[in-house]
């Protein structure tokens, strides 16, 4: 999943929260199915259709690897998380990376949040994910984008 870069890895321009999610919820309309060589283009860009590419599409950034997507995010608290932030696996094999977009905690106890991926085999979705993730859960952080604006 990653795409090679010559020199700095360089943000996007500024983008707000509520943008973020609703970038996020056009690949909902219909789902865009999953893949590491497509990419797919909308009203939002031309993007790969993995996880990293769907993130970059919604951040409206240059379209980066997951872990370039981690190297320019901030780690944040948990309690700290707010819609656009991210939860991201960047470690592992090329199979396990993955990058999911927060919008909002589905508990008061934040065990659950609702959030938006790609996913192989099935494409975009956006449900309720255990908190932090299903899978390699010490390995999925939370991360704020360092363009996001409150």
């Amino acid at each position: 999943m990653g795409v090679p870069t010559a020199g700095p890895i360089l943000p996007g321009p500024p983008i707000a929260r509520d943008e973020v999610i609703g970038r996020a919820k056009s690949w909902l309309r219909p789902s865009v199915s999953f893949s590491t060589d497509r990419r797919f283009e909308n009203e939002h860009g031309r993007y790969r259709t993995d996880s990293s590419g769907f993130v970059c599409m919604a951040l409206a950034a240059p379209e980066m690897s997951t872990e370039e997507l981690t190297s320019i995010c901030s780690l944040v608290p948990r309690a700290e998380l707010l819609a656009g932030d991210l939860l991201i696996c960047a470690y592992y094999a090329n199979t396990t990376r993955h990058a999911v977009i927060f919008e909002r905690w589905t508990d008061r106890f934040r065990h659950a949040y609702l959030g938006m991926e790609q996913v192989h085999g099935i494409g975009t979705v956006r449900r309720t994910v255990p908190y932090p993730y299903e899978r390699e859960q010490d390995s999925f952080l939370p991360r704020r984008y360092p363009m996001i604006q409150d």
